[in-house]
């Protein structure tokens, strides 16, 4: 009876893992029902939409503050002040991407990953609001720590 209900226990609790979203997120996740939720700000999307390397999470910053780790197929999404920003994404390698926004604008940054010698290195580029979108249907959104503040 005991081995039975451990059994169960374990099942449901791989099921659970299997639901989570493999991103998590440390600041506030604006809503996607909106193209911004502040117009005078700039949205910033980071996704990893390969399925590679499934147990690994890559760190990401944005001028050296941390926004959070994606996971395979899925992203992270912020909104900051319009500017200069240095986007950097952390495997074995840290690769930076400095780009520049403006306010009311959507940026779509796409994480690839490339074998390493003990984890994934990493290189971060920009891609076009076409490819961008495309590919954000296939990744799934982050879990939002707690007690996060804002960017």
């Amino acid at each position: 009876m005991k081995t039975s209900s451990f059994l169960t226990g374990l099942c449901a609790l791989a099921l659970l893992a299997g639901c989570a979203s493999p991103a998590q997120q440390t600041l506030h996740f604006p809503r996607q029902s909106k193209h911004l939720e502040n117009a005078g700000r700039a949205r910033i999307y980071v996704l990893r939409p390969s399925k590679a390397y499934t147990s690994t999470k890559l760190v990401v910053e944005a001028d050296k503050a941390l926004i959070g780790y994606t996971g395979p197929q899925s992203y992270l999404c912020w909104e900051q002040q319009p500017g200069s920003t240095e986007i950097t994404t952390r495997g074995e390698n840290a690769d930076t991407l400095r780009l520049q926004t403006e306010p009311g604008h959507v940026y779509y940054v796409v994480q690839e990953i490339y074998p390493g010698q003990t984890s994934p290195r990493t290189h971060v580029l920009t891609v076009t609001d076409a490819q961008g979108s495309r590919l954000l249907g296939q990744c799934k959104a982050p879990s939002v720590l707690a007690g996060t503040g804002g960017y």
